[in-house]
């Protein structure tokens, strides 16, 4: 399943997200879901969402990335969404 989104500030689209997926647990790294962010001029980067965690590699990247476990990422969240308020 391919679905796409589009992502809105001020009426102007900042990025659309394309995503895949099916139906099965997070339960190794060789079935993660995958984001892709695009903006007009091209790929912003990719998500990728496993058991372990979530990795972003940033633009076209595909060896070098962010690691962000989930106990790391609940610990970050509310630093996060204080700086955007």
């Amino acid at each position: 399943m391919i679905s796409q989104s589009k992502i809105f500030a001020g009426g102007n689209v900042l990025a659309k997200v394309t995503f895949q997926t099916s139906d099965h647990e997070l339960r190794k790294e060789q079935k993660p879901i995958t984001f892709r962010a695009t903006n007009g001029n091209g790929q912003i980067g990719r998500l990728v969402v496993s058991k372990g965690g979530l990795r972003w590699y940033p633009g076209k990247s595909t060896k070098n990335h962010h690691f962000l476990s989930w106990e790391a990422l609940d610990k970050k969240l509310p630093d996060i969404a204080k700086q955007s308020s």
